[in-house]
């Protein structure tokens, strides 16, 4: 996965992505967020529950490999039986 600039492309509507925020007055940061087009039509990042802004690059999120380990069927939303 390589990061990708805000200016060249977005990623999709309500994707979980690592966003890079940039500041003048911070280094960057990386940090996970969500983008969401409201229903204006605009495109946000949220991290942590806030706006973010200041973003510069985002990634997609990969698939968690402990996923591929769960026995068919099962979750980790689902108790032990």
């Amino acid at each position: 996965m390589e990061w990708v600039s805000v200016n060249d492309r977005l990623p999709k509507d309500n994707e979980y992505v690592m966003l890079t925020l940039h500041r003048k007055t911070m280094p960057p940061r990386v940090l996970p967020g969500k983008y969401v087009i409201t229903c204006f039509g605009i495109g946000v990042f949220y991290a942590a529950g806030f706006r973010a802004e200041n973003v510069t690059h985002w990634m997609s999120v990969p698939e968690a490999p402990c996923k591929q380990l769960l026995p068919e069927g099962r979750s980790f939303l689902t108790p032990n039986s």
